[in-house]
């Protein structure tokens, strides 16, 4: 019961800041307003929700992190190419 709570909570701060920054556009006549950023938000909120609580009951012999679905695996900046350590930067 906590557990839906707390993603109601992330749900509904995530739609607000969302729509926070949507209403700055919308008063300065940006393209994206209200309502665009608040959806935006709200569905990246969702995508980490999910990814971070949608599996909890599934059992792996791997240790499973679901919120690490959001990560991009690399420095900003830089593509898994020029990583350190990824398979791609391994010498032919």
């Amino acid at each position: 019961m906590t557990s839906e709570w707390i993603m109601a909570g992330h749900m509904a701060a995530a739609l607000g800041f969302g729509a926070a920054i949507g209403v700055e556009r919308q008063w300065r006549a940006r393209m994206a307003g209200l309502r665009t950023n608040a959806l935006v938000a709200g569905g990246a909120a969702v995508f980490v929700l999910l990814s971070q609580y949608g599996f909890i009951g599934e059992v792996s012999e791997v240790q499973y992190d679901g919120s690490r679905v959001a990560a991009p695996g690399g420095p900003p900046g830089r593509s898994l190419g020029e990583c350190p350590g990824s398979a791609s930067s391994a010498p032919a």
